[in-house]
């Protein structure tokens, strides 16, 4: 834990370099102090078939969304996905200045129990 999955309309592929926006939220996520670094795990997940607002094409969207366990206060939790917004934001400049896009970050917290099966069980 955390997972950090980066989901993003496709057509920002045309404006923005999604595999350095993914590599940089990794890293802001490595540069924060609240992970193991080897616990992070980051992934994107580019959307074909969206509608954005008034349905023009151009439009898009990126969410940002943390599942972290549970226990940090709410401080901490708000400090690190402004983190992650002002990291998005350096990236998705010119697709901004191009078209409408709507850019959010979301951190829940999850319980997890981690169930490790041997081969053969």
């Amino acid at each position: 834990m955390p997972h950090i999955i980066v989901e993003y309309s496709a057509n920002l592929a045309e404006v923005a370099a999604m595999p350095e926006l993914l590599s940089a939220v990794h890293q802001t996520a490595a540069a924060s102090g609240l992970f193991e670094v080897g616990a992070i795990r980051t992934r994107a997940a580019a959307r074909e078939l969206v509608m954005i607002g008034d349905g023009n094409p151009t439009n898009g969207f990126i969410v940002i969304t943390v599942r972290m366990k549970a226990g940090r206060a709410l401080a901490v939790q708000e400090k690190f996905a402004a983190a992650l917004m002002d990291t998005a934001s350096r990236y998705l400049a010119t697709a901004f200045d191009e078209r409408f896009v709507t850019l959010n970050v979301e951190i829940h917290e999850v319980s997890s129990i981690n169930l490790r099966r041997r081969s053969g069980d």
